[in-house]
Order: C-alpha cells, then structure tokens, then sequence
C-alpha cells in the first residue's frame, strides 16, 4: 500500500515530535512543566478578572458576549511577567487600582505594572523572600569588582 505524499509528511513529523518531545527526552520534562505554569497563570488570571470586576459582560444579538484584559504573552523566569492587553475601555489606571487584588490570585507579595502602549500592560509578580546569594568555592578569593 502507498502513502499519499501529505500522509507520509505527517507520520515524518510525528515520529520527529515524538523523538524531539517524546517521555524519554531529557527537554521533556522541563518543557512540560513551563506549559503547565504558564497553563495556571491564564487560569489565575482569568479566575481574577472575573472575581476583581475587571470581566465585563456585553449582550449582543447572539448572545452575551466577555470581554476581559486577555494574556498576549508569559515570560517564566524571576520575576515572572506577563502582558496583558485591556478590554475595550479599560486604562492602566483600572489594573493599576485593584494591583493588591491582582498579588494575591498569583499569591505574589507585590507586582509592579508597566504600560507598553495605550492597550499593552506588562505586570511582573514580585516576592520580598530574600534572594540566595551567590555560592563561592570554600578557600575561593572574592572576585574582584
């Protein structure tokens, strides 16, 4: 029997997919885990909207319609941020009000919120825990400034 010439891409691919990000990769598990976070930080976020006031509801001929500030983009790492552009009529003042609000869905200390452009905001999620210091090699000279 012959494979079509797409049926035979798609199997290539696949067999590729699974050998790049199958179970016994050694980036497997880490790219797993940072879907997974970035997975709960849309989920916390719009849990929160919805909770804090900033979802608002729109009724329409076809139906009710939400509109809510949506994620455009997750950077994991420390600190974590995102970017977030606001729904129709909402200004930075309006996220920056309920900022207490918004720490404790993500159970962070404090965030600081920056505006990127008229509808772009990009809030990082602060701690006050104290970072580690950097580990030196017992006997190590301190490096030099």
């Amino acid at each position: 029997m012959t494979e079509t010439f797409l049926h035979r891409g798609r199997r290539i691919a696949r067999e590729a997919a699974d050998r790049w990000w199958g179970p016994g990769h050694p980036g497997a598990a880490p790219h797993a885990a940072a879907g997974a976070r970035r997975h709960d930080i849309h989920r916390r976020w719009r849990a929160a909207v919805r909770e804090i006031g900033l979802s608002e509801r729109v009724y329409l001929p076809g139906g009710v319609h939400r509109v809510e500030p949506r994620i455009a983009r997750v950077v994991l790492g420390r600190p974590e941020r995102f970017t977030v552009r606001l729904g129709a009529g909402q200004t930075f003042d309006d996220l920056t009000a309920v900022g207490k609000a918004i720490a404790r869905a993500f159970d962070a200390d404090r965030i600081r919120v920056t505006e990127l452009a008229d509808d772009l905001v990009e809030i990082e999620l602060l701690s006050d825990a104290v970072a580690p210091t950097s580990m030196r090699r017992p006997g190590a000279a301190p490096a030099a400034a």
